[in-house]
């Protein structure tokens, strides 16, 4: 296949940006690893110009999602002083990623899932992408272009040798979605000397639990966090237990911290890197999230004329 794009990550940054090279008819293929979605979503907030770039391709998605119940800028909330069109809305990442998946499929985009970058290599023509299936059969891809999605972690990035400089984390955070018959009403985001917490009502009986403890030893990768170690969380940095941490079930629970990092180059030859795989920051709010869909708009129409040949010198 001639003038093709391989698409690397499969959340909202991929499924954009492969939305938008088959908006342009680039023959695109998008490679995740996950063979199925997890269901859970770690951001729950789409930014006004989020919402103005879906509206931009005639998307309204989501005009009848609520505003965020607290924004606010440094802790003080704003909600009260800006225009209600400028509210961030409280939308689950989970919806995002699906209509941007069944997008880029009706578009036409060769979607596969349960498939793991393990090589690149590139020259001045295209780049072969080397792809190990879930049953470990391992095949290779040619492309035009390789576009990394894939994450903090992202293996396009390192396989591209670019480098990723920043601050460490310095504290050390759980986030979890709670299922509890018991009532607790909104807790904004209070910040203390200790650190941060919030509970945010989803639903009838569903909670969004978070909280973060500053000047600590950063998020601990890799180790499983436990019920108890976010019980005990809690108490330490709010100063009180949460009931609906006894009683509830929680359903999801996920750690983060507050390292940033900003990629050495965007592009590397034919590889590029867009959202998470480029740049990270602090999680709450959904800052990843939304600066990757914003990637992928920027990118994908730029790329797109390169791949079709009526960029001018210097676009990409």
């Amino acid at each position: 296949m001639s003038g093709n794009v391989v698409v690397v990550g499969g959340g909202p940054t991929g499924f954009m940006l492969a939305s938008e090279l088959r908006l342009h008819k680039v023959p695109t293929i998008l490679l995740e690893r996950f063979a199925e979605p997890s269901g859970y979503s770690r951001s729950l907030t789409l930014h006004a110009r989020s919402a103005q770039v879906f509206e931009q391709r005639g998307l309204h998605w989501f005009e009848g999602y609520p505003p965020v119940p607290s924004y606010n800028f440094g802790l003080i909330e704003i909600q009260d002083y800006i225009d209600p069109s400028l509210l961030p809305l409280l939308v689950p990442q989970r919806d995002i990623e699906r209509r941007l998946e069944e997008r880029a499929a009706s578009l036409g985009a060769d979607i596969r899932r349960g498939q793991t970058v393990v090589g690149l290599r590139q020259d001045q023509d295209g780049v072969d992408v080397t792809v190990e299936q879930e049953d470990g059969t391992v095949y290779q891809l040619r492309a035009d272009y390789v576009v990394g999605c894939d994450g903090g972690g992202s293996t396009v990035r390192k396989l591209a040798g670019i480098g990723f400089p920043g601050t460490s984390s310095t504290a050390n955070g759980l986030t979890a979605d709670v299922i509890t018959a018991d009532k607790q009403g909104f807790v904004s985001p209070t910040l203390n000397q200790n650190g941060m917490f919030a509970v945010v009502p989803l639903g009838p009986e569903l909670y969004r639990v978070t909280a973060l403890e500053l000047g600590v030893e950063g998020s601990r990768d890799g180790v499983e966090p436990t019920v108890q170690e976010f019980q005990e969380k809690f108490k330490r940095v709010s100063g009180s237990e949460l009931g609906i941490l006894n009683t509830g079930e929680i359903r999801w629970l996920s750690r983060f911290g507050n390292a940033t990092r900003l990629a050495d180059s965007y592009r590397e030859g034919r590889v590029l890197l867009a959202g998470d795989s480029c740049h990270i920051h602090f999680p709450v709010s959904g800052q990843g999230l939304n600066t990757g869909i914003q990637d992928a708009l920027n990118l994908g129409w730029k790329l797109a004329a390169q791949v079709n040949g009526w960029a001018t010198p210097g676009l990409l």
